[in-house]
């Protein structure tokens, strides 16, 4: 009986179903022979690895950015629950806000159903530290989010505009000699920061990406020498890192929440009445702060 090639060999299913339904299959059927014409050739592959390559590269930004957005409308629903969990601490508290010294967030836990230390409770785009207390200064917490305790004018001690008046015109800190501010006070709640994103503090004992609690406006020049070493993981220019694209989300003091460019939100020559519950810009504390 003569031996069939592995070319012309056909499978036993094949041959039954020949046997019983011979007008299903020609007689000179080849499996092998049909397989090798479905094949793809070496040059049909790149083009279509080529094609996929080029829809991913098309395809990567669009999604980055979607991405970018969803982190920012989380942040921001975020942010509108502190709103309303900020104007319950005020009604209930003698129409007085909180006093960042006393960690602003502590005072709004009553009415906010997560904690500072839970993930959960920051920006989905914060990468940085988490924590109540923080490197060489124990009082300083680190997180995405920050309170305007000093209105426009540098947080920072060393600053000539600290001198001038810290803390002056912000919603209140008492650890620099700013009692907290009244609702009473506040001229224009829609045009005034109470909680925004937090500016990054490259500190060696955290996170580069790492927040601190307190917001400032500008960027602190400095003494020269010691001084403004020891100070510089304060004052980050530009003020990064991007967490959802290049804008900052900030609740007002009348509860709306709004994305800003960091490069007006922090030059005091565009924005310095925002930050201050008379809505002036006094520029005399902007002696010391670099604007950009």
């Amino acid at each position: 009986m003569p031996i069939r090639s592995s070319a012309s060999r056909t499978f036993p299913l094949v041959e039954r179903i020949r046997r019983l339904e011979p007008e299903c299959i020609p007689a000179r059927y080849d499996v092998g022979a049909a397989r090798r014409e479905r094949a793809f050739t070496l040059i049909e592959l790149l083009v279509v690895v080529a094609i996929i390559g080029i829809l991913a590269a098309l395809l990567l930004p669009a999604l980055a950015k979607s991405k970018a957005q969803g982190c920012s409308t989380s942040c921001k629903n975020h942010l509108n629950q502190m709103g309303m969990a900020l104007e319950m601490y005020v009604n209930e508290n003698r129409y007085i806000y909180p006093d960042a010294n006393a960690l602003w967030f502590q005072a709004l836990a009553a009415y906010y159903p997560l904690q500072w230390t839970n993930r959960s409770y920051h920006c989905p785009g914060y990468k940085g530290d988490i924590s109540l207390y923080a490197g060489s200064l124990p009082h300083d917490p680190l997180g995405s989010y920050a309170y305007n305790a000093s209105g426009v004018g540098s947080y920072d001690s060393l600053s000539p505009s600290y001198l001038k008046g810290p803390g002056r015109y912000g919603l209140g800190d008492t650890h620099r000699n700013r009692p907290a501010t009244s609702q009473s006070q506040v001229r224009a709640p829609s045009q005034m920061l109470a909680i925004g994103e937090s500016r990054h503090r490259g500190e060696r004992e955290v996170s580069n990406e790492s927040g601190v609690f307190v917001m400032y406006c500008g960027n602190f020049a400095g003494p020269p020498g010691l001084a403004s070493l020891l100070r510089n993981y304060y004052y980050g220019s530009p003020p990064l890192p991007e967490r959802h694209g290049t804008n900052y989300n900030q609740l007002f003091c009348d509860g709306h929440v709004a994305s800003m460019n960091p490069r007006i939100l922090f030059n005091p020559t565009n924005s310095a009445a925002i930050w201050n519950y008379d809505h002036q810009p006094h520029p005399e504390l902007w002696v010391g702060l670099n604007l950009y």
